[in-house]
This record gives C-alpha cells, structure tokens and sequence, in this order.
C-alpha cells in the first residue's frame, strides 16, 4: 500500500501596478521608437506608488466627492494568486500479490486526486489491476492481464491568455463581489460593486 500527496506549487506573477505602468511604457517604446508620448504619464506612475506605501489612505473622486481606501482605489491585483489556488495532489494504492507453484496472481487499485491549480481543472481516477497466470503443462501457461480505469475530468474555463494580459490595476474581488470601475476621468476608479 502507498500513498502520497503533495502540495502545487504557488505562482508568483507582477502584481504592482506602478512597476506594470513603467514596463508597459517601456514596451510601447521598444514597440515604436517614433512614439513621443508614454500611454503612462510618470505623475500617473509616482501617484499609485504613493498610495500603494499607504494603503489606508483615503482617495477622493474629484468629480462625485465619494472616498475610498487607497487599498481599493488604487488595486494591485494578484490574478496569479486569485486564479490560481493551492491545492493537494493526492495518489492511493494497494496491491496484494501471491500464488503457489503453478499458479500466481497480482490485484492492485489506485485512486489519484488531482484538483488541478485553477478552478474546474481538476481530475480524478479510479484504476484496478488484476494478473492471473497458471501453468497447465510444462510449456503450456495461460493467464490474462485485466486493467479497468475511470477518469472523471472538468474541462476548465480560465485562459491562461487572460492571466497574461491580465493588468494588475483592475478592480479587485471585495467582500465577494467583483467591482466595477465608473469613474471615467483616467486613471479610472473603482465607484461601486456588483455581483
């Protein structure tokens, strides 16, 4: 009998929007060397590293007086750490072996459990093993070598493409609800939440 488990592995991706900004600038440049303006300004820039070192500050909307924590005006978004959660991977066996002289068996069943990193990626199976081998004659030997396995997979819905793209800056899941960004004077703020 086995058994093993072990923890996935955690991914790290950037997940400052200052630092985003700036390599995002950097790359329109590489991009296009005749570019003469910066999708970022750096004022832009420096303003969401202040609120970052002070989380707990207040940011207030120009236009509608709403305020809101920095922590939540200014979000630097993890998507690798939302979208990717640890997990256990988990594999269970058992074999019994035996036999006498003109005869010999092997039974065996396994269980794995793979909950796979991102949501409905996961997958489970069920296998069993059976060997029977018996010695009719000295040189007749007839025996069968039986293997059942069923796998039950979810299919995933989350596109990789999407974490790469993904910016740091969109709005963050608060108190389970997705938010959404209605402050239309850049950089766009978060006004409210929806489910």
């Amino acid at each position: 009998m086995y058994a093993r488990e072990r923890a996935i592995t955690d991914l790290k991706f950037m997940s400052n929007t200052a630092d985003w900004m700036e390599l995002h600038n950097i790359a329109k440049v590489n991009a296009n060397p005749t570019t003469t303006s910066p999708d970022y300004a750096y004022a832009t820039i420096e303003e969401w590293r202040a609120a970052e070192s002070n989380p707990g500050g207040i940011y207030t909307n120009p236009v509608t007086g709403q305020t809101i924590p920095n922590w939540l005006a200014y979000p630097n978004t993890d998507w690798a750490q939302i979208l990717f959660q640890p997990e256990y991977y988990q594999r269970y066996g058992v074999s019994v072996t035996g036999g006498s002289k003109a005869s010999t068996y092997l039974m065996s069943l396994g269980y794995q459990n793979n909950p796979g990193t991102l949501s409905n990626t996961g997958m489970e199976r069920y296998n069993m093993r059976v060997n029977l081998e018996t010695k009719i004659a000295d040189l007749i030997t007839f025996g069968t070598q039986t293997y059942a396995t069923k796998e039950f997979k979810q299919p995933g819905s989350t596109s990789m493409t999407y974490l790469l793209q993904a910016f740091p800056a969109i709005t963050p899941i608060y108190d389970g609800k997705y938010g959404a960004s209605e402050d239309l004077i850049p950089p766009r703020r978060i006004i409210s939440f929806s489910r």
